[in-house]
């Protein structure tokens, strides 16, 4: 029987993690889903941990395969998938009971393409309650939340699998960084409505640094797919252009622009054309850019006016400030 949900996990040396990332799975309300563990070359005992799971479970199906990043990991979990409906899941981060209920009988009722709900950041000494109430149910204003104030992740919004299926939507590839945010913006711009469930059922572990996904290469390899990514947002706009989507267009390029201009200037010959497109009338709207911090949108404000020679200057004297204060 063709379950109602397939939930894709992409894992890679999670093993720490891993299990209580299952045990909340499995011990959902809703019952009617699958679970596809894809375990892209993990060198711990992540793979054992899978294949335990699918042996005491037919609902967890395991397929491993030689380490290809975590955007080759969750496009052969699409592949596998076989429910009306698919989400992912991280493997080293959990869920409430009803996660997949409340977010199931919420896209039933309402239709939708695409239904999101809120989440919880875990970090070790708190949590922070993420809301996530997209602007309208138009799928044009979700495309402009994602690149204002909705985190782009795949782990809080439950997706027809036949919008991704008929419009032959795939997780670009050889890109491992906001992989996910690519692959939501693509589903937006083929869907028709969004719904919401106003309560938190994802929970987000902040306190480590990987277990989810397989190594991304060098930073060199991450800011080519940056540019990349930026490009093919382009591309999805190519046949379908409005304000919103321009905006949209034009607020996800800010973080890469802002982190080549702090971080990696050897790399702003490749963003040139976008920032020297910046001006005065964009002002409002890189502050209005709410998903980056206040550094980032400083730093796009100062490049609209001054030359990039002496916005170097500045942002040498802020690292060296920011040394000295660490240091001290």
């Amino acid at each position: 029987m063709v379950p109602r949900i397939s939930v894709i996990i992409p894992v890679y040396n999670a093993e720490k993690f891993l299990r209580h990332c299952l045990d909340t799975l499995l011990a959902q309300t809703f019952k009617d889903f699958e679970v596809i563990l894809i375990d892209d070359g993990s060198r711990d005992r992540s793979s054992n941990i899978c294949d335990a799971y699918a042996y005491k479970d037919t609902r967890v199906h395991v397929y491993h395969k030689e380490n290809g990043g975590v955007s080759a990991a969750r496009q052969k979990g699409l592949e596998l998938a076989s429910g009306a409906y698919i989400i992912h899941v991280d493997a080293d981060d959990w869920v409430a009971p009803s996660y997949l209920e409340v977010l199931y009988e919420e896209a039933v009722r309402t239709n939708a393409d695409i239904t999101i709900c809120d989440y919880i950041e875990v970090y070790p000494d708190k949590k922070v309650y993420k809301v996530q109430k997209p602007t309208s149910t138009s799928a044009d204003d979700f495309v402009l939340d994602l690149c204002t104030k909705l985190h782009g992740s795949c782990w809080n919004k439950l997706i027809k699998a036949s919008v991704i299926r008929e419009n032959k939507i795939d997780f670009p590839d050889g890109i491992n960084l906001r992989e996910d945010k690519l692959f939501n913006l693509h589903v937006a711009l083929c869907s028709s409505t969004i719904s919401y469930a106003p309560k938190a059922l994802y929970y987000y572990f902040c306190s480590h640094l990987g277990g989810s996904a397989s190594s991304q290469g060098s930073l060199e390899t991450s800011m080519k797919s940056y540019i990349y990514g930026n490009n093919l947002f382009a591309h999805f706009l190519s046949n379908k252009s409005n304000s919103a989507l321009l905006t949209a267009q034009r607020r996800f390029k800010y973080p890469t622009i802002a982190y080549l201009l702090i971080y990696e200037q050897d790399y702003v010959s490749h963003v040139s054309q976008e920032i020297s497109s910046l001006s005065f009338t964009y002002i409002p709207d890189i502050w209005a850019t709410s998903q980056i911090s206040a550094l980032y949108r400083l730093t796009l404000i100062l490049s609209t006016f001054l030359p990039l020679k002496f916005l170097y200057s500045i942002i040498k004297i802020y690292k060296w400030l920011t040394c000295r204060k660490i240091q001290g």
